[in-house]
């Protein structure tokens, strides 16, 4: 079955101003933040430190997983193509969270969708000995699942730059009687 994605050309991004006399920085005029890589992963370490990994493994992939819900909410209406790759690419682009390369169906079944992301900001710069990139994890689950209309089966992070990985990779699945075949995926 084709998917019809109701996807209309992107808007090109909005220039940032600041109003100083605020100390906002705004992006037409909606209030953003802003702040360094090395500042947030300083403040997932600590989250770390003070949760333990289980939990604040748990707590990352949820906030990403909101994250990624609101992106698609939000750009469904203004995104660039009617190819959810590209869509999913300019919205990390245009916040500063890497690049989607690919994604794809998982080799076994068509409801398990394996998301490939280029300059990962969780773990850039980083050398560790497992996977850490939870929030990622989370932000491409509910991205993927606000497209489905259901919630993700699991998600695993298969690949990650932080390990001495290429990519960071993300195999999202979905129970097969409900996932929405994405032939427009490319």
């Amino acid at each position: 079955m084709r998917i019809k994605l109701p996807f209309t050309d992107l808007q090109p991004p909005m220039e940032l101003t600041r109003n100083e006399e605020r100390g906002w920085i705004l992006e037409g005029d909606k209030r953003i933040l802003s702040f360094r890589v090395k500042t947030f992963q300083a403040l997932v370490n600590r989250l770390t430190s003070m949760a333990g990994s289980m939990v604040s493994a748990t707590l990352l992939f949820q906030m990403g997983r909101e994250i990624g819900e609101t992106a698609f909410k939000y750009s469904k209406d203004s995104a660039m193509a009617d190819v959810l790759v590209k869509v999913f690419d300019s919205v990390l682009i245009d916040r500063g969270w890497g690049r989607c390369l690919k994604v794809e169906r998982g080799k076994d079944t068509e409801t398990t969708y394996v998301f490939t992301i280029a300059e990962c900001p969780l773990c850039y710069e980083l050398k560790q000995t497992e996977p850490i990139c939870h929030l990622m994890g989370g932000l491409v689950t509910g991205w993927i699942e606000a497209f489905q209309g259901i919630k993700a089966r699991q998600t695993l992070e298969t690949a990650c730059a932080a390990v001495g990985d290429k990519f960071c990779v993300f195999e999202v699945s979905f129970h097969w009687q409900y996932a929405v075949s994405l032939d427009t995926l490319g």
